[in-house]
């Protein structure tokens, strides 16, 4: 496989991530505004929040950055490394998957 392959691979894998992120946190804003003066979110809303927790994994929490750091839509930085992350790790994890294989079978 070439190089320009596997970084396209893993630009792919990243930007699938990132927009899943942004999508579960919109849709978690969408959610929690419907039903903000419910006691208990629906059991859909507290799937996306679960969703959310794994997606974020490496950074748990956007609060630990300062605001002053990424202004605006800047905040999308940290999401994205966060997402390069995830494809890296994946990547990572299927290239040690395939040696595994390769050394069960000889």
């Amino acid at each position: 496989m070439t190089r320009q392959k596997r970084i396209l691979i893993l630009a792919a894998i990243a930007l699938a991530h990132w927009a899943a992120t942004r999508a579960v946190g919109s849709l978690i804003l969408h959610q929690t505004a419907q039903h903000v003066f419910e006691p208990q979110l629906p059991a859909a809303t507290r799937l996306l929040v679960a969703a959310a927790k794994v997606l974020y994994f490496p950074v748990v929490s956007l609060s630990l950055f300062p605001r002053a750091w990424f202004p605006g839509g800047w905040i999308a930085v940290p999401i994205l490394v966060n997402s390069l992350i995830w494809a890296l790790t994946l990547w990572a994890g299927v290239i040690l998957f395939q040696r595994a294989c390769r050394r069960r079978r000889k």
